[in-house]
């Protein structure tokens, strides 16, 4: 048999779809820690972003803490040699009874990217039997490279550790995006494979403000200035998928609100029109970015594409303000009030 056949029954159609890669694997991790973890998922999400030398931007989509897992523990960054991460993922999986492992997309045999355009992508892990896991990946999108579907089965150890070593392609945006990925900013060590693990730990200190634009206006006026300068050079057209995470995450807030939560009719309409706006902008922005690499930059475009979303945002603030949903300047790793945990 192949290194990368599946061992498994065909891939199945999971419940958490609609998020990026990172958190849809943390909203099925916490399904064990809280009682309704699309709620916590959901009431998380906010839009902070931080300017870096070298054109580069730091995104942090989460208020609360997701790494917090209520009970005085929290998942933390663990690694090893790629010779020890099968002993050591086993012995997680007895311990905890899942684990959230990095896989990297052109390694997945259940994904339409490329080795080339290989990127880190999470993935829960919550069984073992000898040379097999169960691994399951609740990510679906229409992606640049092709349509990725829900994915649930087995893999053999050859196949998963692969997907976990890091390729040599990565570069700074895949570190940032690992980096926040759970709201709270952390530090993997490169180059290593990786997974998060729960264990006893104190809250991670919260970040503050510095340097960081956490207003929902303004983030969106600052974003609209970056993807302006789309160049030939595509430097800044790099972060197009974070705007694509952006409004997953951003998508899958309003349908929450819709879907759970007693809204008046002139309410329904100011969500509906904010994830309208949400779903439309990312096509936007990677057309006007592949304009942009042929050499023909298209800023006027960007402009109109950040400015429906800016009203319909300035709109749906009345809105989450209503229900409790939006404060003034949360930091990056604020306090937030403790759900009850699953039974």
């Amino acid at each position: 048999m192949s290194p990368n056949a599946l061992l498994g029954p065909p891939p199945v159609t999971t419940t958490e779809v609609g998020l990026s890669c990172y958190t849809a694997a943390v909203a099925r991790y916490l399904s064990q820690a809280y009682v309704d973890p699309a709620g916590r998922i959901a009431r998380s999400i906010r839009l902070a972003v931080r300017v870096l030398p070298g054109d580069l931007l730091a995104f942090s989509h989460h208020r609360h803490d997701l790494a917090d897992l209520g009970n005085g523990t929290r998942l933390i960054w663990r690694h090893a040699p790629v010779t020890a991460v099968g002993d050591r993922l086993a012995a997680e999986l007895a311990r905890a009874g899942q684990v959230i492992v990095v896989g990297h997309t052109g390694a997945l045999p259940w994904s339409p990217a490329s080795i080339e355009d290989s990127a880190p992508h999470f993935l829960l892990v919550n069984r073992h039997d000898r040379d097999r896991w169960w691994v399951v990946d609740d990510f679906a999108a229409l992606l640049p490279s092709g349509r990725q579907e829900p994915f649930a089965g087995w893999v053999d150890t050859r196949t998963l550790l692969a997907a976990m070593t890091p390729p040599r392609t990565l570069g700074p945006e895949h570190h940032l995006r690992t980096a926040y990925a759970l709201g709270v900013p952390t530090a993997p060590p490169p180059g290593r494979p990786l997974w998060l693990a729960a264990r006893p730990a104190a809250p991670e200190p919260a970040a503050g403000h510095s340097g960081w634009h956490t207003e929902p206006l303004a983030v969106l006026d600052l974003l609209a200035d970056f993807f302006a300068g789309l160049d030939a050079a595509g430097r800044r057209a790099r972060f197009v998928e974070d705007l694509w995470a952006a409004a997953q995450h951003h998508t899958y807030r309003c349908s929450y609100l819709l879907d759970r939560v007693d809204l008046s009719p002139g309410q329904r309409r100011t969500v509906a029109a904010a994830r309208g706006a949400w779903e439309a902008l990312p096509m936007a922005l990677r057309f006007a970015a592949d304009s942009a690499a042929r050499g023909r930059p298209r800023p006027a475009l960007v402009a109109a594409s950040f400015a429906p979303l800016r009203r319909a945002e300035h709109d749906l603030i009345t809105v989450l303000t209503a229900h409790g949903w939006h404060r003034s300047g949360d930091v990056l790793a604020g306090s937030e009030p403790r759900e009850k945990r699953a039974a």
